[in-house]
């Protein structure tokens, strides 16, 4: 069994979170020291290697927004095979709809959201026979399981379309309401053995640690998407979303604005900080524990360059290579 991104402690054989100050979410992986595979020391502390083979492509609520969003979606994963692990968020707003599922889903407007994914999958020609009681489900549900409805269901029709297997994020994500963030470290582990496996999975959520499902803050499916790509130890983790990059300021508002191709973790973080809405500023914390470069990209201009977010832009990576 192949265990990924864990730290272990020599003196106390024991997962410690102690290193990593300040983090939203602490990510452990319990292992046991007779399973330890080979790993490389640093620091009294023992990291896996990374699966340089592998590209996780996080796509936001409006590349999942609708029919012909999901088609430029399915388009973008099928061009590279490292795309081998997608996480998407539930669908944004669109021309049609003002308001994004989630807050449908808050508002408890289930006929909505019904009504919306039945448009969705006639127009990928999708099966709708399980979707009136998928929704009738929902109804009953405790409020953290309507609301990563979205996700649920952007992940299931993605799978469905593509077909790729479906993967629930309670299977992989158990989080703790103190923020710890527990992986599923065989399934994990599989896949990364697995060359030909290609899986989708819902942002947002994972399994609560007392039970039941548990979600990240509000835009979490950049958090979830970040730490898929650290518990493959993926070679890049790509952020689809509307804009092409970060810019200085929102460039639909702001022509002027200035495009930034390449970024610190660091320098990312501060814009993220101070606006930037492009990209959940918790969202770095498990890509920089591995050093996993991220890029933003356009889902609707995918030939744009995006922004590169690296540790050091002396070592420039390019994601092309």
């Amino acid at each position: 069994m192949v265990f990924l991104n864990y730290a272990f402690h020599e003196d106390n054989n024991q997962a410690d979170p102690a290193f990593l100050p300040g983090a939203s979410f602490v990510v452990v992986i319990i292992v046991s020291p007779k399973n330890k595979p080979p790993a490389k020391k640093a620091g009294g502390l023992f990291f896996t290697t990374r699966d340089e083979m592998t590209i996780v492509a996080k796509f936001g609520g409006t590349s999942m927004a609708d029919a012909k969003s999901i088609r430029l979606v399915a388009d973008i994963l099928k061009q590279d095979d490292s795309r081998r692990v997608a996480v998407v968020s539930a669908p944004g707003r669109s021309d049609d709809y003002p308001e994004k599922v989630t807050d449908m889903l808050y508002a408890n407007q289930l006929g909505l959201v019904e009504q919306r994914f039945y448009e969705i999958m006639t127009g990928l020609d999708l099966d709708t026979a399980s979707l009136h009681g998928m929704c009738q489900w929902v109804a009953r549900a405790p409020l953290k399981n309507r609301v990563a409805f979205g996700e649920y269901m952007s992940a299931y029709i993605l799978a469905k379309f593509l077909g790729w297997e479906f993967v629930d994020a309670k299977r992989v994500f158990t989080l703790s309401s103190s923020g710890y963030c527990l992986f599923d470290g065989a399934f994990w582990g599989r896949l990364v053995l697995k060359d030909e496996a290609r899986v989708v999975i819902p942002g947002f959520y994972g399994a609560a640690y007392a039970g039941g499902i548990e979600l990240f803050p509000r835009g979490g499916s950049d958090i979830s998407g970040a730490l898929a790509a650290e518990a493959v130890g993926a070679k890049l983790y790509e952020n689809w979303t509307d804009v092409s990059g970060i810019y200085t300021a929102d460039p639909r508002k702001y022509p002027g604005a200035l495009h930034l191709p390449l970024l610190t973790y660091h320098e990312a973080e501060l814009f993220t900080l101070y606006g930037a809405t492009v990209f959940h500023p918790d969202a770095l914390q498990p890509v920089a524990r591995k050093c996993i470069p991220v890029h933003i990209r356009n889902t609707f201009a995918p030939k744009t360059s995006g922004t590169l977010i690296v540790a050091n832009k002396k070592r420039y990576y390019d994601p092309s290579t």
